[in-house]
C-alpha cells in the first residue's frame, strides 16, 4: 500500500462537536488545514535532516511532502500521503521480487535495486538508462553496470582485463562502475521515528476544533 493514512476524528473530543456546528464540509477544511500544515512541515524536516546533499533529487520526504493531501469523510476528515515506500519505512516488512512490473520489459521483476554509488540514490534504472546486466562469475552477485569495451585495463595494474565476469564486484576497478547491485528480496527495519508524532497533531487537530468553535459558541 502506497498511502500513509492519518485519520484524528475519533481521538479529538471538540471535532465531532465542531463537525456538527458547521453543518458542512467548510468546518472540515478549516480544521484540517493546520493538520495538513503540520504533517507537510514534518515531512520536510525529515528531508532536510536526511536527504545526502550528495543525492540526486529533491529527496524523499520533499516528495511525501508534495503527495500530501486532505480527504474529507462523512465522520470528519484523513491526512493522506501517497508515497511509494513511506509504510515500510515506518512498520517495516519484507519486499520480493516481482510485486511490480519493470520499467523495461513491463513483466513483473526479476530483481530489487540497490543503489551502489551516491549518484544512484533517489533514481531508478530506467532513470539512469544504458546499463548492462551482468552477474560476476560465481558469487551470485549481479548488478546494474556501466556500458564500455568487452575488453578493458585494470586501472591500479594497468594490465589488461579479458572477462570482466572474473572481477567478481570490485567496483569500478576497470573503469566501469555498478550502479545498482540487484537482489531477489530486502528486508526493512521498522523505524518509527519517521512517523509524525502523533500527539503533536492531535493537539494542532484539538486546538483547531476549540478555535472553529468559538466561531459559533463565543465564551
Amino acid at each position: 500500500m502506497a498511502q500513509y493514512f492519518i485519520d484524528l476524528t475519533k481521538s479529538i473530543a471538540s471535532f465531532e462537536e465542531a463537525v456538527r456546528a458547521s453543518h458542512s464540509d467548510i468546518g472540515k477544511k478549516e480544521i484540517a488545514a493546520p493538520v495538513l500544515s503540520a504533517v507537510v512541515d514534518h515531512w520536510m524536516q525529515l528531508n532536510q535532516d536526511r536527504h545526502h546533499p550528495w543525492a540526486k533529487g529533491e529527496g524523499y520526504y520533499a516528495g511525501a511532502a508534495k503527495n500530501t493531501h486532505v480527504d474529507l469523510t462523512p465522520e470528519g476528515f484523513e491526512v493522506v500521503t501517497d508515497k511509494v515506500g513511506l509504510n515500510l519505512r515506518i512498520f517495516g516488512g519484507v519486499v520480493h521480487k516481482g510485486a511490480n512490473p519493470s520499467c523495461i520489459t513491463g513483466q513483473p521483476t526479476k530483481y530489487l535495486t540497490i543503489p551502489a554509488i551516491a549518484e544512484a540514490y533517489g533514481r531508478g534504472a530506467c532513470d539512469v538508462g544504458d546499463l548492462a546486466f551482468v552477474k560476476f562469475g560465481n558469487t551470485g552477485k549481479a548488478a546494474l553496470m556501466e556500458r564500455g569495451e568487452k575488453s578493458a585495463f585494470d586501472m591500479a595494474t594497468g594490465k589488461r582485463i579479458k572477462n570482466v565476469m572474473k572481477q567478481a564486484g570490485t567496483q569500478g576497478a576497470f573503469g566501469r562502475r555498478v550502479w545498482f547491485w540487484l537482489v531477489e528480496s530486502t528486508t526493512h527495519r521498522p523505524d518509527p521515528s519517521v512517523a509524525p508524532d502523533i500527539e503533536q497533531i492531535e493537539k494542532v487537530a484539538g486546538d483547531a476544533a476549540e478555535a472553529y468553535l468559538e466561531k459559533f459558541f463565543p465564551q
